[in-house]
């Protein structure tokens, strides 16, 4: 078996891929561009696909929807950006702090801008008197 290794993490032919999932070089490579956003795959000196470990967790979790859950294309991209957003952690503390300093100086920087603009105004006016 001819296993391209970068780092720590293994890299796995289309061939490759095909023999552990069952799936259809045909129907990787088409998941490869309708998903690419899911599916991370590294091309070889020799322009081949290469996939990750992930890649083919996520490959598999594909053909599980498909299959078995009888999901289309795209309820299989609904169920994975769901699950996504799912997955991201809630804003800490700190996050929701700094935004909402972010906001108290965005309305003071408006507040600053539209006293400017009616002060300039004002003065344009009483010099056009």
């Amino acid at each position: 078996m001819n296993d391209a290794k970068v780092g720590s993490s293994r890299l796995l032919s289309i061939s490759q891929v095909q023999a552990l999932t069952g799936v259809k070089k045909s129907t990787l490579r088409h998941w490869e561009t309708e998903f690419r956003d899911f599916i991370d795959s590294e091309r070889s000196n020799g322009n081949q696909r290469r996939f990750s470990d992930n890649a083919v967790d996520k490959i598999q979790k594909i053909r599980e929807l498909v299959e078995d859950q009888g999901l289309t294309l795209k309820g299989v991209r609904q169920r994975l950006e769901k699950s996504l957003v799912d997955s991201k952690p809630p804003p800490s503390e700190s996050d929701t702090k700094l935004s909402d300093n972010v906001q108290q100086f965005a309305d003071l920087m408006s507040d600053h801008i539209m006293r400017r603009l009616f002060e300039n105004q004002a003065k344009q006016q009483q010099e056009g008197s």
